[in-house]
């Protein structure tokens, strides 16, 4: 057996031992490194949160109620209606921020919406600091704010049980003072929602005049003579406010597809008629015109219909169901394979239609790249 000298061993036990020390500050610098690459994920949830919360403070202040409502948690939004977080902010129980909110902490834990018990493992608890007004009165207070990532963005949480989310619908509800001019419910329904969106917005509204069905084999409409009604589904004419339809095409929805299909398809009208009204115009060229594409002013409608689905859901005015046909319906009124998209009488593939009322459905006026507070004045 071959002996070592004691200078070779002990060169041997300093080489092994400054080999230990190596090994240890390259395993301790990956530990710094994976904690530094941690925290800087972790500021910059914090910082997104930040951004978030800052901004529906200043929503707020400018009672941007559609913006705030369309960044509401999508579990929120199928319990409570657009109008029923009006009527918490038109009432003395709303704080309104008369300066920017101040962000004092933001952590990320577990939490429980106590309105459904609906549990969420990763979600933001925001202390805000509130200098406003409540009623006349000054206030400064402190809020607890919690937000849930959805998709690419953090969606706040209203209420804190669900007798105080009920109620704010109902008192919506005893509040209204709009009356419809249409007899038929649903109609009336679409209506009212409609005229309480633009009242939010301060804007004037005015309903369409009337929803014509038409029959005879010649029909003399406010956008001219149509002498064949088998080439008429249903249109919206924007020189004199009505809905015309074939009575056949209805018959053929409702036996297809379903009752509510048919009250989608008019909602997507009365998104043209909120579009007249808004003075969006269909173009060949938008940067030169202002107006959208063709294709673009009908995915617009579609979106716009998926927007008044979600509150009738809320509102508990239509059931998944119901919302299920209104889906059904989009995916089977696509384009014929072959229309161009700049063609005058696109409408969108039915994967497109269907995903711009789900869009709508989802997110709101923000998903239709609408802001109705921007058309004041």
């Amino acid at each position: 057996m071959r002996v070592l000298s004691s200078r070779r061993v002990r060169l041997w036990l300093i080489g092994a031992m400054v080999l230990i020390q190596l090994v240890g500050t390259l395993a301790g610098g990956g530990a710094v490194a994976a904690r530094a690459a941690q925290d800087t994920d972790e500021d910059e949830r914090v910082a997104a949160v930040t951004e978030v919360v800052e901004l529906l403070g200043s929503l707020e202040m400018s009672r941007d109620l559609h913006q705030l409502y369309d960044r509401l948690h999508p579990d929120v939004r199928e319990v409570l209606s657009r109008s029923g977080l009006g009527s918490f902010y038109g009432s003395t129980d709303a704080v309104i921020p008369a300066e920017p909110v101040e962000v004092e902490r933001v952590e990320f834990e577990p939490y429980t919406w106590p309105v459904t018990g609906e549990e969420y493992d990763d979600a933001a608890s925001v202390t805000v600091r509130v200098r406003g007004d409540q009623a006349g009165d000054d206030v400064d207070e402190r809020r607890e704010l919690h937000l849930v990532e959805d998709g690419s963005s953090w969606r706040w949480f209203f209420g804190d049980d669900e007798a105080f989310v009920a109620e704010q619908d109902e008192r919506a509800a005893a509040d209204a003072t709009y009356e419809s001019p249409f007899a038929d419910d649903r109609y009336a329904d679409i209506d009212r929602f409609w005229a309480d969106a633009f009242a939010a917005a301060q804007l004037d509204y005015q309903a369409p005049e009337e929803i014509v069905e038409l029959e005879e084999p010649v029909a003399d409409t406010g956008c001219g003579v149509e002498e064949d009604l088998d080439d008429i589904a249903i249109f919206y004419c924007t020189l004199d406010d009505t809905m015309y339809y074939n009575a056949e095409f209805r018959e053929e929805v409702e036996e297809g597809v379903g009752p509510y299909a048919w009250y989608h398809i008019i909602s997507h009208e009365w998104g043209h008629h909120i579009q007249n009204l808004l003075d969006i115009d269909a173009t060949t060229d938008p940067e030169l015109d202002g107006g959208l594409y063709p294709i673009e002013l009908e995915l617009q409608a579609d979106c716009l219909a998926g927007v008044y689905a979600q509150d009738a859901f809320a509102r508990e005015e239509i059931d998944s169901d119901e919302v299920q046909q209104a889906i059904d319906i989009t995916d089977v009124a696509g384009d014929v394979t072959g229309t161009t998209w700049d063609d005058p009488a696109a409408h969108g593939s039915g994967r497109q239609r269907r995903q711009s009322t789900l869009t709508g459905y989802d997110d709101g006026f923000l998903g239709c790249d609408l802001d109705l507070l921007t058309e004041v004045g």
